[in-house]
């Protein structure tokens, strides 16, 4: 461990909190005196009051002037703002009062406070990061001056999931992988912070910030990096309000090298914390740190977003994953095959791509998530079913099976699989049997027959496509997807709890004539068959 310089004798530390009489002169003539009274002459001072305050403190030590500022942001702004005329004045005492030249050095130690305590008297973990950390700047720059201590690497998530080496790289994604390997490698101050990546679930968001944190802290072991969900950062900030702790809540957050953020879309209608959110990446982007955050939907697209955030967002690079195209598709599976030990034939990889180019909405291609979750069903019939396993690997007729695509033809061909249903055809299709209009559905009303809509339709969607809850909400005109989960876990309850009750029992409103003596599970197997048949 490299420790803080030892501090100059009490008399000779001058505290900028005590700026009036630094700007009136004590007449000590002293050459820190000396210093003090002429840097008042030159910049003022209320300026004086104004920036050389909260924690900043002045020292000399031999012919060496010390200002020690909490955070390298402040050491970094003084310096601009007002190293020249430091100099000035550290150079005309030493004229003044004989002897060799004054030289100026800035130091951050972060256990100094605005108020003068610990800035982490609340915080045993904040504390333990400080006691590592500090730093000098000078006129060539800044030197960090690091605990060998152990201490975590990434703050935020228990483990950094992912790496940057294990993403396969396609033309669907290269432009995202280029970007967050330039922000995680470059050094200095990075040109393509924020990156702002964007897309549909399961395309490797999470993936890509993940990698990227564990990539900048292989190169920056030492960094102080945090990589969260706009969730836990809502969360963070509501108990730092409740508790009275927002103090420690911003020291956390703005004291970080990298922010990675992920589903930014989550902040949607949340006025105070974007107002948070905005104040923190405006002090974190002006300290010279980076920034990365990703989101289902471009930022334009993020339904009740501040403007003043959007721009934020948009002032660095936004860059849009797509759904993996053939080539990578087939890299894809082929990759996670071999990370799970398993043995895939050529022509069974074709297949499960084949199937993964038409498995999500409407038979438009599917995701990463989507294509794992077909080899996990795959895997399964491997490990569990071995009289499937023929000549020691995964065969055709075993992903025929465990994907349900149906039996060969006369032709050799695999008989035509069901596509899935698209949300908008489930909404239209239940609202028109129930008699209430999507626009209904989609708005805030509670009467029983849009309720019941609600919750056939979220029910239906996840049995007969393949998206995620998050996608189904947006499609069903909902805020927040955690309303999707909860209609469709009551109407799976009802099923389960109400197995002979009829319409009237279960309903509480009238379905009509056609419907009419039906259970909840016989009316929404009904609708699954309508569905089905349409989609054929």
């Amino acid at each position: 461990m490299v420790p803080p310089e030892a501090g100059p004798p009490e008399d000779a530390v001058c505290h900028a909190g005590a700026t009036a009489d630094l700007a009136a002169g004590s007449g000590s003539g002293s050459p820190l005196d000396r210093i003090r009274e002429r840097l008042s002459e030159e910049v003022g001072k209320e300026r004086l009051r104004r920036y050389f305050a909260d924690g900043t403190t002045m020292s000399l030590e031999g012919e060496r002037l010390d200002v020690t500022v909490p955070s390298k942001f402040m050491a970094e702004f003084l310096d601009r703002r007002f190293g020249a005329a430091l100099r000035r004045a550290a150079q005309a005492a030493e004229v003044d009062g004989g002897g060799g030249p004054v030289t100026l050095r800035f130091r951050v130690d972060e256990r100094v406070a605005v108020d003068g305590r610990s800035v982490v008297a609340a915080s045993p973990g904040r504390e333990a990061q400080a006691r590592g950390r500090s730093a000098t700047v000078d006129g060539s720059g800044i030197q960090q001056a690091r605990s060998d201590r152990r201490r975590p690497k990434a703050v935020g998530v228990p483990v950094l999931r992912h790496r940057l080496d294990d993403f396969v790289v396609g033309e669907s994604n290269r432009l995202a992988h280029g970007a967050a390997l330039r922000l995680a490698e470059s050094s200095g101050r990075e040109k393509f912070s924020p990156l702002f990546i964007h897309g549909s679930c399961g395309l490797g968001k999470t993936h890509l910030l993940h990698g990227l944190a564990s990539r900048y802290l292989e190169i920056h072991p030492h960094a102080v990096v945090r990589a969260i969900t706009a969730e836990e950062f809502t969360n963070d900030y509501v108990m730092a309000v409740k508790n009275n702790r927002l103090d420690e809540f911003r020291r956390v957050y703005r004291g970080v090298d990298l922010l990675c953020l992920d589903d930014a879309h989550f902040l949607s209608n949340k006025e105070k914390t974007q107002t948070e959110l905005l104040h923190t990446f405006d002090a974190i982007d002006l300290g010279g740190s980076r920034i990365v955050l990703a989101s289902d939907d471009h930022p334009r697209e993020i339904r009740k977003m501040s403007e003043q955030l959007v721009s934020r967002f948009l002032s660095g690079a936004v860059v849009r994953l797509d759904p993996p195209d053939p080539a990578t598709r087939l890299n894809i599976i082929l990759a996670i095959a071999r990370r799970r030990g398993l043995p895939i034939d050529p022509a069974a990889a074709d297949l499960i791509s084949e199937r993964g180019a038409r498995c999500g909405p409407g038979g438009t291609p599917g995701s990463v998530r989507d294509i794992e979750g077909m080899l996990t069903q795959v895997e399964a019939y491997y490990r569990l079913v071995p009289e499937m396993v023929v000549s020691g690997s995964v065969g055709v007729v075993l992903v025929r099976r465990a994907l349900n695509i149906g039996e060969i033809d006369g032709r050799g061909e695999p008989a035509r699989s069901r596509r899935p249903v698209e949300v908008d055809r489930i909404n239209a299709e239940v609202c028109r049997t129930l008699g209430v209009t999507v626009q209904e559905m989609m708005g805030v009303g509670r009467h029983p027959k849009v309720v019941l809509a609600r919750s056939v339709i979220a029910l239906l969607s996840r049995r007969l496509t393949n998206l995620s809850f998050p996608e189904i909400a947006r499609r069903m005109g909902r805020p927040n997807h955690s309303t999707v989960i909860t209609a469709k876990k009551r109407l799976e309850a009802t099923i389960a709890e109400n197995q002979s009750a009829r319409t009237a029992d279960w309903a509480g409103v009238d379905l009509g004539v056609e419907f009419e003596g039906t259970t909840a599970r016989e009316f929404v197997e009904r609708m699954a068959r309508i569905l089905s048949r349409s989609s054929d």
